[in-house]
C-alpha cells in the first residue's frame, strides 16, 4: 500500500503544527492587523481573540543598561469549536490543530492565510518554516502493557533494561535527521506526564518536527509543506506495527 492511499479512521494525534518564523520582528503587528489579512483567516478561524501581550527589551551599551518595556497585541483566532487556533506575533505566524482529520485540510487552510500574510506584508521575511505532528498513543488499561504489540521494536530496545525496570520514571529519546534542504527532529518514548513519579500510565508519544531554516519564499511553502508531512507519515509507518494500524481503524 502507497503512503498516499493510507487514511485511518481515527488518530492518538494531541497537536499538529505549522509555523512561519520572521526574520526580524515587525513592530506593526502589535498594532494592527491589515483587513485582507482578517478576513482571509475567519473563514477558517471565526472566533477573534486578540491578547495584551508585554515583551522586555534590554539595551546594554559601555556608558548604560536601558531597559524598555513594549505593550502590544498578539492576534488569536479560534475554530467554531476552538478545535484549532491561529496565533499571529511580531516574530511569527503559527497554526495548532487539537483536532485533526486530514492533512489537506491544514495544508489549504494554511496556504491560504500564509500567502494573504507574506504578500500583504512585502517586508517580512519568512526564515524558518516548520510541521510537527504530536502523537500520543495512550490506552486505558490499568496493567503497563507490552508496547511490542503497537511500536516497532527498533523503538523499544530500552525498555528491555533489566535492572530495577519498576523504578523507571522516563525513558524518552531525541533523533535527529538532516534531508538535505530540511531537518527533522523524532523524539519518542515514555514521557510520564506524572514524572518524577512512578510510569503508572500506558502512554507513548511519538513526536516528529520537521523543519527549514532559512529564507524562504511564499511560492516555496508549499512544495516545502508537502516534503515535511511525506517524510512524517513514512516515519509514523515505521514506528508502528499491524497491532496498531487495526487500532486506528476500529
Amino acid at each position: 500500500m502507497s503512503l498516499e492511499t493510507i487514511c485511518y479512521k481515527r488518530n492518538y494525534l494531541i497537536k499538529v503544527i505549522a509555523k512561519i518564523d520572521f526574520l526580524f520582528p515587525n513592530e506593526i503587528l502589535l498594532k494592527s492587523l491589515k483587513k485582507s489579512v482578517t478576513k482571509v483567516i475567519s473563514k477558517h478561524f471565526p472566533i477573534p481573540e486578540p491578547r495584551k501581550s508585554i515583551a522586555h527589551e534590554l539595551k546594554i551599551t559601555k556608558e548604560d543598561v536601558e531597559q524598555k518595556r513594549k505593550e502590544g497585541m498578539e492576534w488569536h483566532f479560534f475554530g467554531k469549536d476552538r478545535e484549532k487556533e491561529i496565533v499571529i506575533t511580531p516574530t511569527s505566524l503559527l497554526v495548532v490543530y487539537l483536532k485533526y482529520s486530514k492533512f489537506e485540510d491544514l495544508f489549504d487552510e494554511f496556504l491560504e492565510i500564509s500567502e494573504v500574510f507574506l504578500n500583504e506584508y512585502e517586508e517580512i521575511q519568512a526564515n524558518r518554516l516548520g510541521l510537527r505532528y504530536i502523537n500520543d498513543i495512550r490506552f486505558s488499561e490499568q496493567s503497563i502493557i507490552d508496547w511490542s504489540q503497537y511500536i516497532n521494536n527498533s523503538l523499544l530496545c530500552l525498555l528491555n533494561f533489566e535492572i530495577d525496570k519498576e523504578r523507571l520514571i522516563r525513558i524518552f529519546h531525541n533523533i535527529e535527521f538532516n534531508y538535505d534542504d530540511y531537518l527533522l527532529r523524532f523524539q519518542f518514548g515514555i514521557h510520564n506526564s506524572d514524572y518524577p513519579a512512578l510510569i503508572k500510565q500506558n502512554s507513548f508519544i511519538l513526536d516528529y518536527d520537521a523543519y527549514y531554516n532559512g529564507l524562504i519564499e511564499s511560492a516555496d511553502i508549499k512544495g516545502q509543506l508537502k516534503k515535511f508531512h511525506d517524510k512524517i507519515q513514512e516515519l509514523f509507518e515505521f514506528s508502528i506495527t499491524e497491532g496498531l494500524r487495526k487500532k486506528l481503524n476500529e
